[in-house]
């Protein structure tokens, strides 16, 4: 394979949805082999994510470790999340002994989320994305090198995908909700137990959610979206 031709990138996915920005990507940078890093809760979970992986390119973990020959030829780790984790910091370690860069793009919006503070998105990276120059800004204050930061927006959104009218139906249809039924989503956090800065614990979770039921008039039907690492880890 010629390099020059055909650079590789290890791509560490965290959730199902970042098997979508990987499609995504690897539209966006065609003739670049996405090496992609696969996790036992893949295989259990959601093994229909791996049909558009090539499988000459899954990577699969064995005993939480890369297989040999997993950095052989990499030119970039590409991680998808870009708070601290142990096999993160493992496999930066592992990028940064062998000069291979690391990129991520911030997944959302840390301002919206946490009161205008910068949560836990502080891995050390080579470039990072952020989706604003508010953003950025934060993370200059908090000491991130100046040309490690890059103002990305949200590559990954795709607002032709967002139609209410398309959603509501989907989900009515999917969970066999009567038409009549206006809909209530609950977009969970992540839990303390899981989150180094969460304050929401199990018995915070349920109290929230007996709140929201107990007032929900009749005529609504609640949903609830569970955080990824909350689906990951069978919670």
């Amino acid at each position: 394979m010629d390099r020059k031709v055909n650079p590789i990138i290890l791509y560490y996915p965290s959730g199902v949805v970042h098997f979508r920005n990987l499609e995504i990507l690897q539209q966006r940078l065609p003739g670049y082999v996405f090496r992609v890093i696969i996790e036992p809760w893949v295989l259990e979970k959601a093994p229909e994510v791996l049909q558009k992986v090539d499988r000459k390119n899954q990577v699969m973990l064995i005993n939480h470790q890369l297989p040999p020959g997993a950095w052989d030829g990499v030119d970039m780790l590409f991680l998808s999340m870009a708070y601290p984790n142990m096999f993160r910091l493992q496999l930066i370690y592992k990028a940064a002994i062998r000069s291979i860069p690391v990129t991520a793009i911030e997944e959302v919006n840390q301002l919206a989320l946490n009161d205008g503070i910068i949560n836990h998105y502080f891995l050390p990276l080579d470039c990072f994305g952020v989706p604003s120059e508010i953003e950025k800004t934060k993370f200059l204050e908090l000491g991130i090198r100046e040309n490690s930061l890059m103002v990305t927006g949200w590559p990954f959104f795709d607002p032709s995908q967002c139609s209410e009218q398309k959603t509501t139906v989907h989900l009515k249809v999917e969970y066999n909700i009567p038409e009549s039924k206006k809909l209530c989503l609950i977009i969970l956090g992540s839990l303390k137990e899981f989150d180094i800065v969460s304050m929401e614990t199990g018995q915070v979770r349920q109290q929230i959610l007996k709140t929201v039921c107990k007032g929900l008039p009749d005529h609504y039907h609640l949903l609830i979206k569970p955080h990824p690492i909350e689906t990951e880890y069978n919670l």
